[in-house]
C-alpha cells in the first residue's frame, strides 16, 4: 500500500492562539486530515521558535525577533510575508529533510502559499512536494477595498496616506509572489465563486482545471489567550461584528450607523470583537463619536460562542472580501438575523429576506436602516435566524469539507506545466 504523504499546512499567524480566518481554516484543515490517518505539521510565526504537539497536527513556529519589536506585526502578519516565506521555507525543508517519509503536501493559504512555491522549485534531495493552495481573494482586491474604506473624517490622513502606499506599491510586489505562488501550485482550492472571478481577473494560469471549488467549513473554538471576563449578563438590542480590525472590514461604517440606530432605540449596544491594526483608532472613532455607552470595542476574546449565543443581530458588512467571511458561518451557525454587505461571496451564502439582508458596501444609513428595522421586527429577525440556519445545514459541514478533501488530496495531479 502506497504510503500517505504528509501534510504540511502554512497558517502565517499560529491557529492555536491567534485571530483571523486563516489560522482557523488551518486548525479545520489540521483536525480533518488528522482524522484521516496524515501526519500534519503546521507552520505559524512567533516571537520566539518551537514546537507544540496538538490534535490537529504539529506546530512549527518560526521565531522572529521582529515581532517582539514591533508587535503590531502579530495583527498584520503578512506584511513580513518575503522575509516569513524564507523562515518557513527553511522550516519545512528542515522537517522533510528528518522525516522518513519523503513526499509531502505542502498546503497554503492565499499568499501564505509562496514558502511552498519555494519548497516545490528547491526540495531536498530526493524529496517529492506538491503544493496545493486554498484560496479565497487577491492581495491587491483586499488592498482596494481598505484603500476605499479608509476616511479621514474617520482615522485621519495617516491612514490614507498609508494604505495608499500599500495599495500601489505593496500590493503590487505581493501579486508577483501571488503569481509565482498559483503557476506552481498542483491544485487551487476555492469556496465561493467570487474567489474564482477574482483569480481570473488578477492572475494568468497555466490550467483552469486545476480550480477545484467545494463548500467550506471552519470549527467555532476557543483560542488560546488573555482570558476575558464574560459579562453576567448582555444587553439587549444586542448587535455583535467580529472581525479582523482592518480597514476592508468597514467597521467605521458600522460605528456611524450606530448613531442613528441609537437615535431610534437608545438602549441598543453594539460589541465589536476582534484584534488588528485599527483596534485603537476605532475606540477613538467611537469616543469621538460619544458612544461608548452603546458601543463596546471588545478587542480578542478568546471564546466568542457565549456572545455569539446571546446576540440579537450579526453584522458582517465589509467592502472587500474576496470569498464570504468566517463570521457569516459562525452566525449561521448560530441561527442569527445577519445584515451582510453585498461584497464578493457574502450574497452566495446571504439570500436577502431570506436568510439575512444585503446593504450595500459602505453604505452607512443602509446598515442603520437594516439594524432599525431588525431592532423594530422580532418577528423578521426569527424568521431570518430561522433561515440562516436552515441554509447553514444545507450548504456547510464537517463531514461534507471531510469528504471533499480527502477527494482532493487522492485525486491524481494534472501533468506537471
Amino acid at each position: 500500500m502506497r504510503q500517505k504523504p504528509d501534510i504540511f499546512i502554512i497558517s502565517g499567524k499560529s491557529p492555536a492562539g491567534d485571530s483571523g480566518g486563516y489560522p482557523a481554516y488551518a486548525h479545520t484543515l489540521g483536525r480533518i486530515l488528522t482524522s484521516l490517518g496524515y501526519t500534519v505539521s503546521i507552520f505559524a510565526i512567533s516571537d520566539i521558535p518551537g514546537i507544540k504537539k496538538t490534535q490537529y497536527g504539529t506546530v512549527y513556529f518560526s521565531g522572529t525577533k521582529l515581532i517582539r519589536l514591533f508587535p503590531i506585526l502579530r495583527h498584520i502578519a503578512l506584511a513580513g510575508l518575503p522575509y516569513y516565506s524564507i523562515l518557513f521555507y527553511k522550516t519545512m525543508k528542515h522537517v522533510l529533510n528528518n522525516s522518513k517519509n519523503k513526499s509531502c503536501i505542502v498546503w497554503g493559504m492565499g499568499p501564505w502559499g509562496f514558502p511552498g512555491a519555494l519548497l516545490k522549485l528547491f526540495p531536498p534531495r530526493a524529496a517529492s512536494v506538491s503544493l496545493f493552495t486554498s484560496y479565497f481573494t487577491s492581495t491587491r482586491h483586499e488592498m482596494h477595498g481598505a484603500y476605499n474604506a479608509i476616511r479621514v473624517d474617520d482615522y485621519g490622513i495617516g491612514p490614507k496616506i498609508k494604505y495608499f502606499m500599500v495599495y500601489h506599491v505593496v500590493a503590487r510586489i505581493f501579486h508577483i509572489l501571488e503569481q509565482i505562488t498559483l503557476w506552481w501550485c498542483d491544485k487551487i482550492i476555492i469556496h465561493y465563486q467570487s474567489s474564482e472571478r477574482i483569480i481570473q481577473k488578477y492572475f494568468s494560469l497555466p490550467s483552469r482545471q486545476k480550480i477545484i471549488r467545494f463548500p467550506w467549513y471552519v470549527d467555532i473554538f476557543s483560542r488560546e489567550g488573555p482570558q476575558t471576563t464574560s459579562p453576567s449578563s448582555f444587553p439587549h438590542p444586542l448587535i455583535v461584528s467580529i472581525c479582523r480590525q482592518d480597514p476592508r472590514k468597514g467597521l467605521n461604517f458600522l460605528i456611524r450607523a450606530m448613531e442613528q440606530v441609537i437615535a431610534v432605540n437608545p438602549s441598543a449596544h453594539c460589541y465589536i470583537i476582534g484584534t488588528g491594526e485599527l483596534l485603537e483608532l476605532n475606540k477613538k472613532l467611537v469616543r469621538k463619536l460619544h458612544l461608548e455607552h452603546n458601543v463596546s470595542v471588545l478587542g480578542f476574546v478568546p471564546d466568542i460562542r457565549p456572545i455569539l449565543k446571546e446576540a440579537d443581530i450579526a453584522i458582517i458588512v465589509p467592502l472587500a472580501q474576496g470569498s464570504s467571511a468566517l463570521t457569516v458561518m459562525e452566525a449561521m451557525s448560530y441561527g442569527k438575523a445577519i445584515v451582510g454587505s453585498k461584497c464578493d461571496g457574502i450574497p452566495e451564502d446571504i439570500t436577502h429576506l431570506q436568510s439575512g439582508l444585503i446593504v450595500p458596501a459602505g453604505h452607512r444609513d443602509a446598515i442603520a436602516a437594516a439594524i432599525i428595522r431588525l431592532i423594530k421586527d422580532p418577528n423578521l429577525r426569527k424568521r431570518l435566524g430561522a433561515g440562516a440556519f436552515a441554509a447553514y445545514q444545507t450548504r456547510f459541514g464537517l463531514q461534507k469539507m471531510r469528504v471533499n478533501l480527502s477527494r482532493v488530496i487522492t485525486q491524481p495531479l494534472l501533468p506537471a506545466h
